[in-house]
């Protein structure tokens, strides 16, 4: 089954781009912004819900923008991706294309040759030639600069606060969405477990997560399967490497992907061999905090205070022999660390919760000569509580097997 037809949690795209535009507008009034530009794939994709080739060098080569007045935005998009645009989203009704010839490197604006000109037309003719206007920060330079010399009358802001405002709070499509990229990845979690043995290397676990992602319908991999083995992620091997899994080693998954343009990342560790009671406690330990700052996930308490919770619970639990240092976890949505952040008071934005709001809970510990120890969980905060989107078992071992597990209830 490809998880991005299933009906239970079909995406209403119109609907979703609808809620997404009405939700910044609103903020944009409050704000004495007249338009707000977006350029970076996280923002574009959350202003219009299209997706786009997910490549370094397609990053900025799609653009939108959306004014206080009308409901949807207007689209300036690559022309190679024009075609398919307006067949897949035939609500949007103002549609720019932005040339690929004359850019000397079409993919990359460094040289982007008319786009500013285009785009400063339809600022024209949209009557914001002397608006306040908030710019996406990850705007190319060339593009902006090239912008303000084009409408001297305009007022340019950047648009970060509106952003993260409007980002703050999932509405009911965009909880949709969550849900199947947690289902993906939970499946392929269950495909890593099935192979993690002695002799297979990291790479291999790796490309098992990246298949499963691909036949189970999500959109690309958030980021690279995270497979953390034995000491190897301490000697700056953060991506999967040809390490062979040995007896006797940790084995951390940190995976996500996307579906319908939203992001999970969770995680498990796993231990090869047989645990003997010490490690059998550290990850007792490191599961009771997750688990802790999951029952302190509500509606009114604050990102700091979850925080303290799953630091607090990690020590006592362990006692004393591990701390958690400043961070605890994050916010998901289009993007992969979004607000709210968990953290330390002072280290982080303090963020009260609120309903809609996802947020992954991350605790991990250092395993002396054992490896890294982290277990992840992706929630979203509803009216009583919070609802656990990744329900993938907590076990020391992958294989079903083992005879130590930790129940995720």
């Amino acid at each position: 089954m490809r998880i991005c037809t299933d009906t239970q949690n079909a995406i209403n795209d119109r609907e979703l781009v609808h809620l997404n535009c009405s939700r910044l507008q609103e903020i944009m009034q409050e704000s004495a912004v007249d338009a707000v530009f977006v350029i970076a794939p996280d923002n574009w994709r959350y202003v219009t819900g299209l997706p786009v080739h997910h490549c370094l060098y397609f990053a900025t080569v799609n653009a939108a923008l959306l004014t206080r007045e009308l409901a949807m935005p207007t689209i300036f998009a690559l022309d190679f991706f024009c075609v398919g645009m307006k067949g897949r989203a035939p609500w949007f009704q103002d549609v720019v294309e932005l040339p690929m010839a004359g850019t000397r490197e079409a993919l990359q604006p460094l040289g982007v040759g008319a786009w500013p000109d285009i785009i400063a037309k339809k600022i024209n003719e949209l009557q914001l030639s002397s608006a306040t206007i908030a710019v996406d920060p990850g705007t190319p330079y060339v593009i902006k600069d090239r912008l303000q010399e084009r409408l001297p009358k305009a007022r340019f802001l950047d648009a970060a606060q509106l952003l993260r405002q409007a980002r703050l709070v999932k509405n009911k499509e965009e909880i949709k969405a969550m849900r199947n990229a947690c289902i993906s990845a939970e499946i392929a979690m269950e495909d890593a477990f099935r192979i993690i043995r002695e002799g297979v290397t990291e790479l291999e676990i790796s490309a098992a997560v990246e298949s499963s992602f691909r036949i189970h319908g999500a959109e690309y991999p958030t980021f690279q399967p995270l497979i953390f083995s034995g000491l190897n992620p301490f000697l700056g091997y953060m991506n999967p490497s040809s390490r062979v899994i040995r007896y006797g080693d940790l084995v951390r998954l940190d995976i996500g992907c996307c579906c319908d343009g939203y992001n999970s990342c969770f995680a498990r560790t796993v231990f090869v061999g047989e645990a003997d009671r010490s490690l059998k406690d550290d990850y007792a330990a490191v599961h009771a905090s997750l688990q802790a700052g999951i029952a302190a996930t509500r509606p009114g308490v604050t990102n700091t205070s979850i925080y303290k919770v799953i630091a607090d619970t990690l020590s006592e639990r362990s006692a004393g022999k591990y701390t958690l240092g400043w961070y605890g976890g994050h916010g998901l949505g289009t993007g992969i660390h979004e607000d709210p952040m968990i953290g330390a008071t002072g280290s982080v934005d303090e963020v009260t919760l609120e309903p809609g709001m996802c947020i992954a809970i991350e605790p991990s510990a250092i395993i002396p000569d054992r490896g890294w120890l982290g277990l992840e969980d992706n929630v979203v905060v509803t009216a009583m509580g919070c609802e656990v989107l990744t329900r993938t078992r907590f076990s020391l071992y992958a294989q079903m097997s083992g005879t130590f597990a930790v129940s995720a209830g």
